[in-house]
């Protein structure tokens, strides 16, 4: 999860270049793609011939590995589906068109035998086609200057500090997580 659903607004704003982040919602959890396991036991389980090969690799899973998976796909699922229903499509009066769409995007940016990677890289016209409210950030020229300075400025930040991670508010309190400083010995 970590963060990565807050791209379910009322509309989403995506740069021609930039890199999307909308698939990582359903695999951020366990830090691999959630139907990774189940592909590789399936993969198994279809020929046995296989399993000395991947004996050790499978040896890394807990038991419980594909029910936590599973789980976490289930719960990721349902959060998902109830922001895209609550802001997303919120006016949206034909229930069922609305299902279908939603159906859609979780399809298409959850299954990872779909997308193939979270990191993939996802176009506003590819986000259109799956049925995303998406516009370019390009369209407002005061917008896109504001939301590029930004960016520069903590890439800037990030690149020439220890800092991890930053969260600011409007307000100007900030969070700052920083990487533990290496000791010279």
């Amino acid at each position: 999860m970590q963060g990565k659903q807050v791209a379910l607004p009322l509309q989403y704003l995506s740069g021609e270049h930039s890199v999307d982040e909308l698939a990582s919602w359903l695999d951020k959890k366990l830090r691999f793609p959630m139907l990774d396991p189940k592909d590789k036991f399936n993969f198994i389980k279809n020929d046995n011939s296989k399993l000395f090969v991947w004996q050790p690799i499978l040896q890394k899973y807990s038991p419980t590995i594909l029910g936590e998976a599973q789980k976490v796909i289930d719960w990721s699922e349902t959060i998902v589906r109830e922001r895209l229903s609550q802001r997303m499509f919120k006016g949206t009066r034909d229930k069922a068109k609305k299902k279908l769409v939603i159906d859609k995007i979780i399809k298409e940016l959850g299954d990872h035998s779909v997308n193939l990677s979270h990191s993939r890289h996802l176009s506003i016209e590819k986000c259109k086609d799956i049925g995303l409210k998406v516009s370019a950030l390009e369209d407002s020229q005061d917008l896109q200057d504001k939301v590029l300075s930004v960016h520069h400025a903590m890439m800037h930040t990030l690149s020439a500090t220890a800092s991890m991670k930053i969260v600011e508010n409007q307000d100007g309190k900030a969070y700052i997580l920083q990487a533990p400083m290496p000791t010279q010995q």
